[in-house]
């Protein structure tokens, strides 16, 4: 665990970033004289807040800056791609070390890739030689030689990695990840020098964001992305888990400099990485049909930023399938795919989902009670109530309203932050890939001085974080299993928060009061 000094120290960057932006918002904008001062001070948070995303120095929560963990599952699951395609990774394991150490995990509980049932380890022994035929004899001495890299320099616990959900990278990641794969031995010094590519990204990322959106823009996006709970603590030491976000990091530079092509080629690779990221396609597309039709025409700049991705992704999908033998690999990876999005709940889960299946079970208790003795995304039947047509429609009416307020906002880029707010009403994710909101904060930053609405919705997002951050500081042992309700129910909250002030502004503008829709 983190020591919880860290965690305060994080939560108060939090409240310093909160009140930085409301005294910018009431003395900045009434002229330059405090500019230099307000750029100081951003900058200072932004650079504690990077020390903060490292946990001030300690790093994970072993003090250590490799994840033996991540580069179990994404080290071997993207070199021996090939060999152990989406199923195969647990029970290559389980035949590598009973090799070695016969009957050692005989008992252990193993988890199926691809139903993600729970199973006793020798159950998958009569698997044993037909994982092992998958692999020349070679190969298959270089993943044994690599199993025991992994398990032996790292003292991984081994019972309990096997019972975690595999490689959850496509085949388009797996592509670019055996580049730093492929020709190397799991070696310390080898896992050390990648565990880096990440923190290369994030800084290439922000540079083009500084070049986009101008130095303070850089640096709230930088402090929201940094700030975020269990960025490094989960993902920090592995390999390339944070290229999607790299990726609409360089979408959206790019396509504020309207260099649309660009941007859509990289939209595209976000997209064959993690497809959650095809909602900011959607909320950009929603945007591009609107401009279209008040235009009366179709925006050459919007075509060829649709052709440019379309074309992409087609390639990055053919190039992928040609390296791992077929497009059968991407017929796998969705049928894993399907698995996760038919699992149950975890608690560190941030989606729509939990906040409607909360409100449908006991509504009137829900309404006034954000931290319930009982979640019910964790209750038997939630399987069976996300199939209900009511959550179907809740959704989708979400959703549109969601891509209604991109047209109170004439800016690609707004539109296509609002992304991040669609992924958390369609899809479930864990805590750590919120780190797309430095997006919706990126587009706030443009305007937050003088936009009343972009203030508010820069100041919730501040906010959100630092409650996180009290949530896990007032060491709510008791009410673990509510950490990711008690952030879903918040970014519902700033969900509606945002149609409710787009409605009103609307309301206002078509009163002839003045206020200008932007």
């Amino acid at each position: 665990m983190i020591p919880s000094s860290v965690t305060l120290l994080r939560m108060l960057l939090l409240v310093a970033f909160s009140a930085l932006l409301l005294a910018s918002y009431l003395f900045e904008r009434s002229g330059p004289r405090y500019r230099r001062w307000f750029t100081t001070s951003f900058t200072i948070l932004a650079l504690a807040s990077v020390a903060g995303y490292f946990n001030f120095g300690q790093f994970r929560s072993d003090g250590g800056f490799v994840n033996p963990w991540e580069h179990f599952h994404f080290f071997l699951g993207s070199k021996y791609l090939p060999e152990v395609g989406y199923d195969g990774l647990y029970v290559a394991t389980l035949t590598a070390i009973n090799d070695r150490y016969p009957g050692a995990i005989v008992d252990t509980e193993v988890r199926d890739l691809m139903t993600f049932d729970m199973n006793t380890a020798i159950l998958y022994f009569d698997q044993r030689e037909a994982i092992k035929s998958r692999f020349t004899q070679e190969r298959w001495a270089e993943f044994d030689r690599d199993v025991q890299l992994l398990s032996s320099n790292y003292q991984l616990p081994m019972a309990d990695i096997l019972q975690d959900h595999g490689n959850t990278g496509s085949p388009a990641w797996a592509m670019a990840a055996r580049i730093f794969t492929g020709p190397f031995s799991a070696g310390p010094k080898v896992l050390t020098a990648i565990s880096v590519l990440d923190s290369i990204l994030l800084l290439v990322m922000f540079g083009a964001v500084w070049r986009a959106f101008g130095y303070r823009g850089m640096c709230i996006g930088l402090i929201v992305a940094m700030l975020t709970p269990r960025g490094y603590l989960f993902l920090g030491g592995s390999i390339l888990r944070l290229d999607w976000l790299f990726a609409l990091g360089m979408a959206m530079s790019f396509l504020k400099l309207k260099r649309y092509k660009t941007s859509g080629a990289f939209l595209a690779w976000a997209i064959a990485s993690k497809p959650f990221c095809a909602l900011f396609a959607v909320a950009l597309g929603f945007r591009f049909l609107w401009a279209a039709w008040k235009a009366r025409k179709i925006v050459r700049d919007h075509a060829a930023f649709v052709l440019s991705s379309v074309v992409a992704l087609i390639l990055i999908v053919v190039l992928s399938s040609v390296t791992f033998g077929g497009l059968e690999i991407w017929t796998d990876y969705g049928q894993r795919i399907a698995a996760n999005l038919s699992e149950g709940h975890y608690n560190d889960n941030h989606s729509f989902n939990d906040v409607w299946l909360q409100f449908s079970n006991d509504w009137k208790n829900a309404l006034f009670d954000w931290v319930p003795e009982v979640h019910a995304a964790s209750l038997r039947d939630a399987r069976e109530k996300r199939r209900h047509p009511s959550f179907v429609v809740a959704r989708a009416l979400l959703v549109f309203l969601l891509l209604a307020v991109t047209t109170r906002h004439d800016d690609d880029v707004f539109a296509f932050s609002m992304g991040a707010f669609c992924v958390f009403v369609v899809f479930v994710t864990n805590t750590y890939y919120w780190q797309m909101l430095c997006f919706p904060a990126i587009a706030f930053a443009q305007r937050y001085r003088n936009d009343m609405r972009s203030f508010l919705y820069l100041l919730y997002l501040s906010v959100f974080l630092a409650g996180s951050y009290l949530f896990i500081h007032a060491g709510a042992d008791a009410a673990r299993h509510l950490q990711g309700y008690f952030g879903s129910i918040r970014l519902f909250v700033l969900c509606l928060l945002m149609v409710a002030v787009e409605a009103a502004w609307a309301l206002k503008a078509k009163k002839g009061q003045g206020i200008n829709p932007a």
